[in-house]
């Protein structure tokens, strides 16, 4: 189980990318890269693109890399 964090709320496997976000670090980082006012569609249209299965495996591997991290004791924002 992962540490409890407000970027990573309880939710099913398929739901994680669409749900768990970066640190705010991080996502001032990303930000340089994509419009602000583009980055909901962007993130809309990837996910769409992917079929349920996809978003599933995808996101238990999320959880197994936060998991790893968690317990190496890796700071949210890195």
């Amino acid at each position: 189980m992962p540490r409890p964090s407000e970027f990573r709320p309880h939710c099913s496997a398929k739901d994680r990318l669409a749900q768990w976000v970066p640190h705010q670090i991080t996502l001032q980082r990303l930000g340089t890269l994509v419009a602000p006012d583009l980055q909901d569609r962007v993130k809309s249209v990837v996910l769409q693109g992917w079929s349920e299965q996809t978003r599933v495996s995808y996101g238990a591997g999320l959880l197994v890399y936060h998991v790893f991290c968690d317990s190496r004791n890796i700071p949210e924002q890195e």
